[in-house]
């Protein structure tokens, strides 16, 4: 690879790993995320560090495990003086950016938010030319950020507001999880999250987002330096409001049944939400694979913006997620708990040095990106991290890197391999679930493996990974390790 390669890196909120065309879904229109796949490596086998916004992308950006990044809920914010993988590439020659919700920091206690709607850690960080447009979920204010100018700049802002106003009279953001009230949400709660956007597709935040990375990628395909664009779509991330132009499509779509709740208590069920109406949780699905329809769609353009440039021979392409969706199994929905259905993410590559047409199963980690983008790039990765680069498996020099996977939030620490999975609460509750024999993680057989040496195994694997340090408060569950 004698000329440095351009990096896309498309990172929307939310998606999960089984709901794409090339995955085998066959209610999902993804047809321009199909081609990629069909020209590069797809990953079956990748979990993400933490099923939780902040946590997981801070755990990327930093190529170290969440209780070392010291991110460990939505709440909090990465260090400013973190050291990111952005970092590096800017430092070697990458001009820099991302486009929507990068989520390392929420503004307060980082400096805010600047006149021009960016905070100083962006730059900080690694970035030369950032383009954040916040989160989505609540009503936008004047915060100087540029989906802000964009509504109100097109009177837009009132109507967007006014929706999320409605969709907000139950506690059912992230941030109210634990909440005792968000426990006696009525059973159909969900298809008040589920309805249409009020606004066409130009003034959604994941029409918006594309808008902005196409002319970030206009400016960057100008320059003669190499780029790298970090796409962070918003969707389909809830609440699951695709414009109706979009929802028409997929509102008799097929979508598969969700997996039923469990006969046995799931320990994380009295701080998540439930749901078991069937309509609501099939309106949900489809409004959710309509969003997955429109940022395929949008990704379409990006990639003729580098076709018409001359630039996508040269561009590696990746696509990942930062967590995926329950999306009603086990009754429950969104993201924050170690199930398959939020642990597990796409991912996949494409362009100079990717092999087409090929598929790989090796346990593979979301924070691994940062060590694997260095690899391909020829950039030496710094000692401390804790994430390993794949480039062996792309290789096929390698067929795995790993035999287990971390994730963790505050409240819980989770082992997985390709056979099983190990859970460990704050308050001692423990969960084990044999995935070749149950991948749906139907029935928790801790009872069956407690005080067995398989057991102990694999506590001890988990104890060796995990190690002995931690930055900034120790996690919850530390003391039950």
């Amino acid at each position: 690879m004698s000329e440095k390669p351009n990096i896309l890196l498309i990172l929307p909120d939310q998606w999960r790993h089984n709901w794409l065309g090339y995955a085998g879904a066959h209610w999902c229109q993804t047809p321009n995320l199909d081609l990629l796949a069909s020209s590069g490596t797809i990953f079956t086998n990748c979990t993400t560090n933490s099923p939780l916004c902040a946590p997981s992308r801070c755990s990327f950006a930093t190529g170290l495990d969440p209780h070392l990044c010291g991110v460990l809920n939505n709440s909090q914010n990465l260090n400013p003086s973190s050291q990111t993988f952005y970092q590096q590439l800017r430092d070697h020659g990458w001009w820099t950016g991302f486009v929507g919700k990068l989520d390392l920091a929420k503004g307060i206690g980082n400096g805010g938010v600047g006149p021009d709607g960016k905070m100083p850690s962006l730059y900080t960080w690694g970035f030369c030319d950032p383009v954040d447009s916040g989160g989505s979920m609540v009503c936008v204010t004047d915060d100087n950020r540029p989906y802000f100018h964009h509504l109100n700049h097109h009177d837009k802002l009132d109507m967007f507001n006014e929706d999320r106003r409605s969709r907000n009279k139950f506690p059912w953001t992230s941030s109210a999880m634990r909440n005792p009230q968000a426990r006696d949400l009525p059973h159909d709660w969900i298809s008040q999250h589920a309805n249409d956007s009020l606004l066409e597709e130009e003034f959604h935040t994941d029409g918006f987002v594309g808008m902005e990375s196409e002319e970030w990628l206009k400016r960057a395909c100008s320059r003669r330096d190499p780029f790298f664009l970090q796409v962070n779509f918003h969707g389909p991330h809830d609440p699951y409001d695709p414009p109706a132009l979009w929802a028409e499509t997929f509102r008799d779509a097929d979508v598969p049944p969700a997996i039923p709740p469990s006969e046995q208590p799931i320990a994380c069920q009295t701080s998540h939400f439930a749901s078991d109406h069937a309509p609501s949780i099939k309106q949900a699905r489809r409004q959710y694979t309509a969003v997955t329809s429109m940022i395929d769609h949008r990704i379409g353009r990006l990639l003729d913006i580098l076709k018409s440039h001359g630039k996508l021979e040269n561009t590696l392409i990746i696509f990942a997620s930062d967590h995926g969706d329950l999306l009603g199994d086990f009754g429950l929905f969104t993201k924050g708990v170690p199930y398959d259905g939020c642990l597990r993410v796409p991912m996949m590559m494409t362009g100079p040095g990717i092999p087409a047409g090929e598929t790989s199963h090796a346990i593979i980690e979301l924070a691994d990106l940062y060590p694997t983008i260095l690899e391909m790039t020829g950039i030496p990765a710094p000692p401390h991290l804790t994430s390993t680069s794949f480039v062996p498996v792309i290789k096929k020099e390698e067929t795995n890197i790993r035999n287990e996977a971390l994730a963790m939030q505050d409240y819980f620490v989770c082992l997985r391999s390709d056979n099983w999975k190990y859970i460990l609460y704050v308050d001692g509750t423990e969960e084990f679930y044999d995935l070749a024999s149950d991948p749906e993680e139907r029935k928790n057989m801790i009872s069956s493996i407690s005080g067995t040496a398989q057991y102990q195994q694999v506590k001890t694997r988990l104890r060796k990974r995990i190690g002995t340090t931690w930055a900034g408060a120790k996690p919850d569950w530390w003391d039950q390790m």
